[in-house]
């Protein structure tokens, strides 16, 4: 399953999209059968709350992440990956996992050092 990040760097408190774009184990478009985000650090410190949030599924996955989403703060690192996860049907089963991630670094246009 694709993941498509335009730029693989997002401006701090500004605004940012990461695109999954879901295909079946044949590279055929297909929609998830249930699709849950979450946003963390490379430690796996969750970001804003956000930690299984239940997203409507579609073959093609727009997340956008704005404001505090792209805080950088003090401890957490300036990486953060933003993981789907779920289930699917093909053609080899029902309800079958997935989790698809995708990396992206926070940079401060400020320059300001945080650590």
């Amino acid at each position: 399953m694709p993941t498509v990040i335009k730029t693989p760097k997002a401006t701090e408190e500004s605004t940012y999209i990461v695109i999954f774009t879901f295909k079946d184990e044949d590279g055929a478009a297909m929609t998830p059968n249930t699709c849950l985000e979450s946003l963390t650090d490379l430690d796996g410190t969750i970001i804003n709350s956000i930690d299984a949030r239940v997203n409507t599924p579609a073959s093609v996955l727009s997340i956008v992440y704005s404001g505090d989403d792209l805080t950088l703060s003090e401890g957490v690192g300036r990486k953060r990956i933003s993981t789907v996860l779920g289930t699917y049907t093909s053609s080899y089963g029902v309800n079958l996992p997935y989790v698809e991630t995708a990396e992206f670094e926070i940079v401060n246009p400020k320059g300001n050092v945080v650590t």
